[in-house]
């Protein structure tokens, strides 16, 4: 449908002049299918930015752009008799036929300046009176046979009686207080009725007709193919991943970089760290295998303790990298036959492992000897010191 109104707007306006076109299609309660009557409309582009233009500089936010009329008929509510209704102005008129808060039909009229407010009878509105009466002859049927007349230039008494005369009906001269506006100045004032009943149209989105948001304006056609949008944002993701890509890379070269010159820079220190590393190494298999060497010279204390005629002269302590036992060679002194004597009392421990011995007889006596002992310590129980002789014993 609007679509079809634009096409109309063209054929009776044409397309030349910079217009703005807007249409009322009447009450939304029609009967279906039923033929519809719809006005047309249509104000040059020029008023339409000189009305923003003055709204901007008063700092006010412009809601609605109608005609007089319309503002008229949506402020004079429903009512399902068809009104015609004349709205005189200083320097312009309109009669608009109205039904249901809308308006069927609506004439622009002229009103030349010197006619205004006139008191030589009708003789300065015969031009006026005369459009009035066409617009009346061709006003739709049905309509009621009483005009009512908004005036804003003030008639005389005669001009009243022209008017009736020319448009053959009653006419009924309205004023603000039939909209319920009865105090202040703007209630007897009638220069402030146009005023008056647009704002109250304007305030309210059911006026029919809005130039300022206007169904008719083509819409503006997408300078960007849909299909071409999606390529672009395809091919921007395209692009962002491959510069993350290729920044990401470089971030990487550039670190790597970084420790590879880090590297060169310590690689003398770490030869010399790494040498000092296995020397440490090396001997800390001795210093951690302390306690079993410390465990032995305990453990062989204990079963020779101070007093008795064998005492060590040399202890050499072996210990393979590789065993948790220690191989040790102790060599004792002590008399003639006590050589099993020792080599039961360390094998009964269980501490010394593959306990051998040798001897040799030592001095002039031949009681003496010194004996070497062979074994390995693997500690596996606590030994514990033989009880001393009491000296009264």
């Amino acid at each position: 449908a609007t679509d079809v109104m634009r096409l109309q707007a063209e054929t009776e306006f044409g397309s030349e002049m910079d217009l703005v076109c807007d249409y009322d299609a009447g009450p939304k309660d029609r009967i279906e299918g039923a033929t519809r009557s719809v006005l047309l409309m249509a104000t040059p582009m020029r008023q339409l930015q000189a009305i923003e233009t003055m709204g901007l500089a008063a700092g006010l936010k412009i809601r609605c752009i109608t005609a007089s009329a319309m503002a008229l008929a949506h402020a004079k509510g429903a009512g399902s008799e068809r009104q015609l209704v004349l709205w005189l102005d200083a320097h312009a008129g309109e009669l608009s036929v109205q039904s249901n808060g809308h308006v069927m039909m609506l004439r622009h009229l002229r009103v030349e300046p010197a006619s205004a407010g006139g008191t030589e009878g009708a003789t300065g509105l015969e031009g006026l009176f005369g459009e009035i009466r066409r617009a009346v002859a061709t006003a739709p049927s049905g309509a009621a046979r009483e005009l009512s007349l908004w005036d804003g230039i003030g008639l005389s008494a005669p001009q009243l009686e022209g008017l009736k005369a020319a448009v053959g009906m009653q006419v009924r001269p309205e004023s603000l207080a039939t909209l319920g506006i009865t105090e202040g100045r703007q209630a007897t004032d009638r220069r402030f009725a146009p005023a008056v009943l647009l704002a109250m149209g304007g305030m309210d989105a059911a006026a029919g007709i809005d130039f300022l948001h206007s169904r008719l304006s083509p819409s503006a056609p997408p300078r960007v193919k849909r299909t071409t949008v999606y390529i672009a944002i395809a091919a921007a993701l395209v692009l962002m991943t491959g510069l993350w890509g290729y920044f990401d890379l470089k971030h990487k070269n550039d670190h790597l970089a970084e420790v590879q010159a880090s590297i060169t820079k310590i690689s003398g220190d770490v030869k010399v760290a790494r040498e000092v590393a296995k020397k440490v190494q090396y001997a800390g298999g001795y210093f951690n295998q302390q306690p079993r060497i410390d465990w032995c010279v305990v453990d062989l204390t204990t079963l020779f303790p101070p007093g008795e005629d064998t005492w060590a002269t040399q202890l050499e302590l072996k210990r393979p990298l590789d065993s948790d036992t220690i191989s040790a060679t102790l060599t004792v002194k002590t008399t003639r036959g006590q050589e099993q004597v020792l080599t039961d009392k360390l094998s009964a421990t269980g501490n010394f492992l593959n306990v051998t011995h040798g001897s040799n007889l030592v001095g002039h006596s031949g009681k003496d000897l010194v004996m070497t002992v062979r074994f390995d310590y693997l500690r596996r129980q606590v030994l514990s010191a033989p009880l001393k002789k009491d000296a009264s014993s």
